[in-house]
């Protein structure tokens, strides 16, 4: 598994347990108008749960440092309106390709391989 550290202090430890919202996704700002697009992590029991803005996914993860794998997970299959599909296909592709995560001012930004980040999560609660 490939570990990756921030630039500067790696002894600090990334806070992931709690509700955050997905605030970007590929660089695009998520409309405020669209239902909840969450991603709410346990790390009492190593699962996460989303809410695409359409439908519910749930899965484990690893966190190894700043190195971040989420699982493949369970999904619901309903129906949207077209904004909130293509937000839920860009939401499922992104969490597959998550490799890392930094801490960037109270911000979780989710990563892939080379760094760059595909999602934006803003806590919303622990």
């Amino acid at each position: 598994m490939l570990s990756m550290t921030s630039c500067g202090n790696n002894s600090k430890t990334i806070d992931l347990d709690g509700e955050w919202r997905v605030s970007t996704i590929d660089g695009e700002t998520i409309p405020e108008t669209l239902e909840e697009v969450i991603l709410t992590f346990d790390n009492s029991s190593n699962s996460y749960h989303g809410v695409t803005g359409v439908n519910i996914i749930n899965g484990s993860y690893l966190l190894n440092d700043f190195s971040l794998t989420l699982g493949e997970g369970a999904m619901t299959k309903k129906m949207g309106d077209p904004i909130s599909n293509e937000i839920e296909i860009k939401y499922v592709k992104a969490i597959h390709a998550i490799k890392s995560v930094t801490d960037e001012s109270g911000k979780l930004l989710l990563q892939d391989g080379e760094g760059k980040t595909l999602m934006t999560l803003e806590r919303i609660k622990r």
